[in-house]
Formats: structure tokens, sequence, C-alpha cells
């Protein structure tokens, strides 16, 4: 629940999701891309032995320490030994990354749980928010999208997707 109230604060200084384009959003989230790309240092997989050396090397760089970060990596899948794009997303967004950060951060929760077609069925919505610690059934998951569709063409696109979890994220905090 640490992890939702922190992605929950961040959520409400975010701008809605209409402030931005969905182009421009991916093409942020690229940015996180080649930062993975960064971490796993040329080889085909990030183990989390290498992914937490590299943290405790970024962070004496930075002359802070590293142990909210190595927390929140030994949190992320106690179970798994190498750390998948998704994993690493979920983890930039456990330690608080900037806030500027955060749409970046749902536009590619969102594009990896998207078949391609720029929307989330119900069974997508209910996949991303399970990775964010969320169970929800597929009757609510169709009832959030039919809620939150802007343009009532009763799909949900990552503009209503980042509308959603910024407006939900506030009320939940009242």
């Amino acid at each position: 629940t640490t992890k939702l109230i922190l992605l929950d604060s961040l959520l409400q200084e975010i701008p809605m999701g209409n402030n931005q384009t969905q182009g421009e959003a991916q093409s942020e989230g690229t940015e996180l891309l080649r930062e993975f790309n960064d971490y796993k240092n040329g080889k085909k997989r990030l183990s989390k032995a290498d992914f937490s050396k590299r943290i405790k090397l970024d962070c004496e760089k930075q002359n802070r320490s590293s142990s909210l970060e190595e927390e929140k990596l030994k949190e992320l899948s106690p179970e798994k030994d190498v750390v998948e794009f998704k994993d690493f997303l979920k983890w930039k967004i456990s330690i608080g990354s900037e806030k500027s950060e955060l749409p970046k951060l749902l536009a590619e929760l969102f594009n990896e749980v998207d078949d391609g077609d720029g929307f989330l069925t119900p069974e997508e919505l209910m996949k991303i928010e399970k990775g964010l610690s969320v169970v929800i059934s597929r009757e609510e998951a169709e009832e959030i999208i039919a809620t939150w569709d802007s343009n009532s063409d009763g799909k949900m696109d990552l503009g209503d997707y980042i509308e959603y979890k910024t407006a939900t994220s506030r009320m939940s905090l009242r």
C-alpha cells in the first residue's frame, strides 16, 4: 500500500492526459526504454544482481544513499532473478521518480499491455492494474472504461488512462 500511496501522491501533480498526445507520451516513453537498455549494458538480460550494482554505482556518483532503490528492487519480484522492462517501470514508480516522469511511466505501462491498437480492453486494463497491485474484475474494468472514455467511442486510450489514474488517485486520498 505504501507504493500505491506514493503513486497516488505523484499522480496528483501530473497534467491531465488531454494535455499530452499519445505520440508525445510514447516518444518520452522511449527514453525509459533507452535508460533500461543502458542498465542492461549491452547484455540480453538484466539480472537483479547487475541492476543492484548499477543502482549503487549511480547513487555513489550522486553522493546519496542507495538504500531506498535497493529495498524497492528487493520488493519488486522476490522470486525473479531477472529484471524485465515492466519490472523496471514499476521500480521507477516505486522509488518516486520525478513527477515529470510519471506520465512517461504510465505511458510505458500502457504500451506494455496494449496489443498495439492504442486502446485498453477490459482484460488489458485488468492486467495493467494488477501490475500496480490493484485487482479489479472484468465488470469493474468495463465500467471504468465506460466512465473514463472521453470521446464516447467505447475505448480507453492513453489520455483516458492517465486522466483516470489522476482523478481516481485524487479521490482516494480525500
